[in-house]
């Protein structure tokens, strides 16, 4: 529905988006359907065979575990050299490729090799399996802040952190976009057995997606990375409206191209939708039920009993 209205009102030309692959990277379903949805056109492409198409609007780089060759990147910069905008994921647990690193650095960006955990029980939600996900907060922008005035949470499962290369080639302009609490840190050492912070981990407040903005004679060119895969790709998770996962990607998306009047058209699925609640939330009701609730039900018997047996 909401690419038949763009369509119609002239918002939006056909979109084409290209997903790279010869890399071993994660196959982003979710993402494609949601770009779909948007009247986006979207291909798979092998950067070793094929050359990007001129009217390409986004390239998505997902979570890569094979390098690129320079020939590969080579290609990725020409493209960005002309405009071309960038979407990158990955998740915690996995090398970023040597050279794709290189060329993310050249950027400004460093995709850490950690684990973020979040301290603050706000800012974190439970998981099925007895862990903790991050809640990161977002940072007032021109992406965020309609989620922002709507109160939503954005939900970070295996997240790592992003750090600045400020001595960058492209003398890019780094904009975080997502970030943990002061109490939040990076686990350094992915052998570890405890999730407590130890010597060598990073201090919070840590930020986990951002968009770096480069110059190109009279072009403009944008690298967004979110280094959270699992937010993206967690099924249901993008369409569900008490979330501002799928917002935020389709935002980013809608703000990289330019087409800020379409920030806040999104379609929602109509379906029943799950209570969310923060973990410091889960203490608070389980506090209740189990301890203010009965002691508050004996003591209303206990002043009816007294009542009936003394006056």
């Amino acid at each position: 529905m909401t690419s038949a209205i763009i369509a119609v009102t002239g918002a939006s030309g056909q979109k084409k988006a290209f997903y790279t692959e010869g890399h071993d990277e994660y196959v982003c379903s979710n993402i494609i359907g949601e770009l779909e949805n948007e009247g986006y056109v979207c291909e798979s492409i092998n950067l070793a065979m094929a050359e990007l198409p001129d009217d390409a609007s986004l390239l998505i780089i997902c979570d890569p575990t094979m390098d690129f060759s320079a020939e590969e990147i080579e290609a990725v910069d020409n493209y960005s050299d002309a405009g071309g905008n960038i979407l990158v994921l990955s998740q915690s647990g996995k090398e970023i490729p040597q050279r794709f690193a290189q060329y993310l650095s050249d950027w400004g960006i460093v995709i850490e090799n950690d684990f973020v955990i979040e301290g603050d029980t706000d800012h974190m939600f439970r998981s099925q399996y007895g862990g903790t996900i991050p809640a990161p907060e977002m940072v007032q922008h021109e992406i965020t802040s309609s989620l922002i005035s709507r109160k939503l949470n954005f939900m970070s499962p295996m997240t790592r952190s992003i750090t600045t290369n400020e001595n960058n080639v492209y003398k890019t302009q780094f904009i975080p976009l997502l970030q943990t609490t002061e109490n939040s840190w990076a686990k350094t050492d992915l052998s570890s057995t405890v999730t407590d912070k130890e010597d060598g981990d990073r201090e919070g407040p840590l930020t986990v997606a951002v968009i770096s903005q480069r110059y190109a004679g009279e072009n403009e060119s944008q690298l967004l990375v979110i280094s959270s895969l699992a937010s993206m790709e967690t099924s249901g998770l993008l369409s569900q409206g008490n979330y501002a996962n799928g917002d935020f990607l389709l935002n980013c998306v809608s703000f990289m191209s330019g087409e800020t009047s379409s920030l806040d058209i999104r379609a929602k699925q109509i379906s029943d939708e799950a209570l969310t609640m923060t973990q410091s939330q889960v203490i608070l009701v389980t506090i209740i039920l189990l301890y203010i609730l009965p002691i508050a039900i004996f003591a209303v018997g206990l002043i009816v009993w007294w009542r009936r047996r003394y006056l």
